[in-house]
């Protein structure tokens, strides 16, 4: 393969064939956001975010650390991380020595780096920072170093004046500290000797994946401070590559999935005289993603020409990687190299199943910075008539008749056209199947559930299996909806039966279940596995309480292969049911599962040492990684006392980390862990909290799985965090503020102009909206909640009647969200009665009624209305249930009571009463008269004429 090479950027000379320096920078307005150089055989890589990585012949020196500094009290403040900055790069290109400036100034901190690499093998890292607020802090420096320079190591140490020498090894497992306060330290191994020099002594610690080198220092306010790093490589015997890098050729952006690039190699004596070269993956799955080239090699400079591809939008670590083409051996990696994809056309189907559908809809997304003057989108495929649309908008959506489909998944194209030019091209899936009633499918525009036939946001926790006492009926009653237990594996039948008794008591309740099938990926699977997986996936998945499917928990890299097959397993069997796998090691890492699973799941626990803003840090890295195209859980923390964790979160800090969650995207909340009724967590105050936020998401609901188009909201602090959501005529402004302190913040709507109130929601008052802007103070670590009727809002074919007499009718008050006003209940446990904003007759509202046996149904008793002898009254609620048949009784006093069988469609049930004497507290009764759910709405109750009201 010669692939033509399409590239603005210049060669990267390395000095062992040129005296040229290799620089590759890549700018953002305001500064550098990422930058490459090689000088020599030193390749630099410095990301905004993720520090900077130094390697040698490809062998790591310096490992990057996101958070290089951090500033701090006794780490229960934290002022800064670098993280959680933003830096902005100079790269000054010498003849020789290029120099990387990195600056960011913080509220509270500021700093300057500059990295600086000699031809002769000499790395120079020199800091100035300064602490601007508050008097007096600590700060810790830390960045890591390979382990091919620690382990097996003899070494040399010179700390505190004094010079000591000895064998270091890293251990198996946990960490070792080797030395404290040394200004030099030198290493040899095989792979050569580094020594290491610093202004201020330097910390090591050794782990099983290498180790790091780390100062603490205490900082005063308005005092500047230096610290000086040099490292000097004299390469060994295992560093000889017996190649000379002569240059490089790397884009720096791509729009087709194809990344060219081209080596400029020769053979030094003893040398690989061929060689195969390719990219791959520089995030630990080690999988080729080009065609590998191979060349023949001399000790003139030859350029061999590759390419490698990419699947999607975003930033992709690579590899490049020269082999000795007779024994396979590696001889050169060169990485991380950083590519950024940016697709003309990203194409996705509406809904990852159609089942009962005619038609579906596959999406065409056409990319910001494309004219879309003259541009088609054409969509082709076997067994579907073509369809073409003019493009009027970024996105458009072209229907596709499913009558002439049979059930399967179906390859269809599509592309975006300028007159008879084919600009870009994207394959589409569409998976059909025959409908059933636990069919769960997912909204991939708005990355909700779609789950019997209605919107849904999991909202849930893990716990241990067995289960204990009241882990799913006392929480229900709190408005969680999922449940996952840990429940091992693999299960001889009789195993699976107090699993499917679980999962019949969570249909009953109401509860759906992220089922775990993590054993099949903790195995090197025999056949038998393999037989035992598929008959639990056979026995499980018609089960009416399954949501989900969950088959790994932060998984290795290794584990791709065997997981995709998993995956591909799951979905042979099961097509109805999504597939989830929670991560913790980034989204790079993340990225090379996209083939394992359906929906993307993060498990962040930043407390006490982080901070609560590493919530929106995963879920924004994860949704940039798999550009939107995977529904996002979160995981948030809810445990604390051991390990790495002192303490639990407080409710304010699960607060904030919950509505960080929603607010950057994530549709499904699932806490680490529950175990009841006061082991995870300890804090009833917290764990209450949790239910108040599933109460509060599902409410919210159809705002956050809203398609229509959301309006952008500025905000006057970086440290509120918003976002604003569009849903029939209500613009929903959430805001949530990241510092445990009041604030007063300004929030703007842009293109709103709006004067008037807006409810704040869960707090029972309203506020001010002047001009489509809010001002007012925040809690420290609180939340804020808007709903502004914007207009314009749907009008229903059915109205209140001015003249009844019922509070509350269509259930729309909630001054306790998720509890309906003007009225008593009776509910015995296990049973449920909450607002529902996703299903309404009148309004937005309605009461969903659950019973989870026939001898455990909830009542209510409507406000008494007061009622006039002889005056006949007109008695009616609408109602409707999940499932044909389930029964309700609706009554008025004891004038009369009646019984109804439901059914799944909205219906009116009503009758008349003339009472003989006066009533003066007349109670009404609606209560489900058999297990099921139900939902009733506008009750009411009506004189008849216009004598008496």
């Amino acid at each position: 393969m010669d692939a033509q090479l399409h590239t603005s950027h210049p060669w990267l000379l390395g000095a062992a064939l040129a005296a040229s320096v290799l620089v590759l920078a890549h700018a953002q307005e305001g500064g550098l956001q990422r930058s490459t150089f090689l000088v020599g055989d030193v390749l630099v890589v410095w990301q905004a975010g993720r520090g900077t990585s130094v390697t040698s012949r490809g062998i790591p020196l310096f490992a990057p650390n996101a958070s290089e500094f951090v500033v701090h009290h006794a780490w229960q403040d934290v002022y800064y991380r670098t993280e959680n900055g933003h830096p902005e790069a100079t790269l000054t290109e010498g003849a020789e020595e290029p120099a990387l400036t990195i600056r960011d100034r913080a509220e509270h901190f500021a700093v300057e780096k500059r990295v600086i690499a000699h031809k002769d093998g000499t790395v120079r890292l020199e800091y100035t920072y300064e602490l601007l607020d508050p008097e007096s802090a600590e700060l810790q420096g830390l960045f890591g170093i390979g382990k091919q320079w620690l382990h097996d190591a003899k070494y040399r140490v010179v700390a505190g004046g004094t010079e000591r020498d000895g064998e270091l090894k890293c251990p198996d497992a946990g960490r070792t500290d080797p030395f404290a306060n040394a200004t030099e330290q030198t290493f040899t191994t095989d792979f050569g000797t580094l020594t290491l020099t610093a202004q201020r002594g330097l910390n090591l610690y050794c782990t099983p994946q290498g180790g790091a080198v780390w100062w603490s220092q205490a900082l005063k306010k308005g005092e500047k401070y230096t610290q000086t790093i040099e490292a000097r490589l004299k390469p060994g015997p295992a560093a000889e590559t017996g190649l000379a890098l002569g240059g490089l050729k790397w884009p720096d952006r791509v729009r087709n999935g194809r990344v060219p690039f081209a080596l400029q190699l020769a053979k030094t004596p003893g040398g690989s005289a061929r060689v195969r070269v390719h990219a791959e993956l520089a995030t630990g799955s080690a999988k080729s993603v080009g065609e590998p080239v191979e060349a023949a090699l001399t000790d003139t400079p030859t350029e061999v020409r590759c390419e490698a591809t990419v699947d999607g939008k975003g930033r992709f670590p690579f590899a490049v990687v020269v082999v000795d083409a007779a024994d396979g051996k590696e001889r050169l990696r060169l990485a991380p190299l950083e590519v950024t994809s940016a697709p003309l056309l990203r194409v996705l189907p509406r809904l990852s199943l159609y089942t009962s559908e005619k038609t579906a809809d596959v999406v065409c997304d056409v990319a910001d910075d494309v004219d879309l003057a003259g541009l088609t989108v054409r969509l082709t495929g076997e067994g579907v008539p073509e369809v073409t649309r003019s493009v009027a908008a970024r996105r458009t959506a072209l229907p596709v008749a499913l009558d002439g489909l049979t059930a399967g998944v179906h390859a269809l194209t599509c592309s975006v056209l300028r007159g008879e030019e084919v600009l870009a091209e994207s394959p589409v899936q569409l998976r059909t199947a025959p409908p059933k009633t636990n069919e769960v499918k997912i909204d991939n525009l708005s990355r909700g559930l779609i789950v019997d036939g209605l919107p849904f946001i999991p909202f849930g926790y893990y716990t241990y299996y067995p289960l204990k006492e009241g882990v799913m009926d006392e929480e229900v009653v709190h408005g969680f909806n999922l449940f996952s237990p840990y429940h091992g594996g693999p299960h001889a039948s009789d195993a699976l039966q107090p699993i499917v008794e679980y999962l019949d008591r969570c249909a009953a309740l109401g509860m759906k279940v992220n089922y775990h099938l993590m054993w099949s990926n903790r195995l090197e699977m025999t056949a038998e596995q393999w037989a035992a997986l598929q008959t639990e996936i056979e026995t499980i998945r018609d089960h009416p309480a399954l949501l989900s499917w969950y088959i790994a928990d932060e998984p290795a890299a290794d584990r791709i292969s065997h997981l995709e097959k998993v995956y591909q397993l799951v979905k042979e069997l099961d097509p109805y049911h999504p597939v989830t796998v929670v991560f913790c090691q980034g989204a790079d890492h993340a990225r090379q599962f996209v083939g394992t699973m359906d929906i993307v799941m993060a498990d962040p626990y930043p407390i006490p040492q982080g901070a609560v803003t590493a919530v929106n840090g995963i879920a924004d890295a994860l949704n940039d990684a798999f550009d939107f195209s995977k529904p996002l859980w979160i995981v948030p923390q809810c445990f604390g006392g051991g390990e790495w964790w002192r303490r639990e979160p407080t409710a304010a800090e699960q607060r904030v980390m919950t509505y960080l969650a929603l607010i950057h995207g994530a549709t499904g909340i699932q806490y680490f862990i529950r175990s009841p009724r006061l082991s995870f967590p300890k804090s009833p105050i917290m764990w209450a909290e949790c239910g108040t936020l599933a109460l509060e998401t599902a409410e919210l609901t159809p705002a956050l799985l809203s398609v229509e188009p959301q309006p952008e909201v500025k905000c006057s602090l970086p440290t509120v965090h918003v976002c604003a959501c569009r849903d029939r005529g209500i613009v929903t402004l959430l805001a949530v503020n990241t510092e445990n302190r009041p604030q007063t913040v300004r929030l703007e709507l842009s293109g709103v102009d709006f004067t008037g109130d807006a409810e704040v929601l869960f707090e029972d008052r309203k506020v001010q909206v002047t001009a489509g802007a809010i001002e007012e103070p925040i809690d420290a670590f609180g939340r804020r909640a808007y709903a502004i009727a914007v207009g314009p809002l749907p009008t229903g074919d059915l109205s209140l009647d001015p003249d009844n007499l019922t509070v509350n009718p269509s259930y729309e008050q909630q001054p306790s969200v998720g509890t309906a006003d003007g009225c008593y209940a009776s509910i015995p446990p296990g049973a449920t009665f909450f607002v529902d904003s996703r299903v309404a007759r009148h309004g937005r509202h309605s009461l969903r009624l659950t019973a989870p046996t026939a001898h455990a149904t909830p009542s209510l008793s409507p406000f008494p209305v007061s009622l006039k002898a002889g005056q006949e009254y007109h008695v009616s609620l609408w109602a409707k249930a999940k499932t044909a048949g389930v029964k309700l009784d609706l009554s008025l006093g004891k004038l009369r009571e009646e019984q109804y069988a439901l059914t799944t469609e909205w219906q009116e049930y009503s009758f008349d009463v003339k009472p003989e004497a006066d009533m003066r507290r007349a109670g009404a009764g609606i209560a489900l008269g058999s297990a099921g759910v139900a939902w009733v709405d506008l009750f009411q109750v009506v004189p008849v004429g216009t004598g008496v009201k």
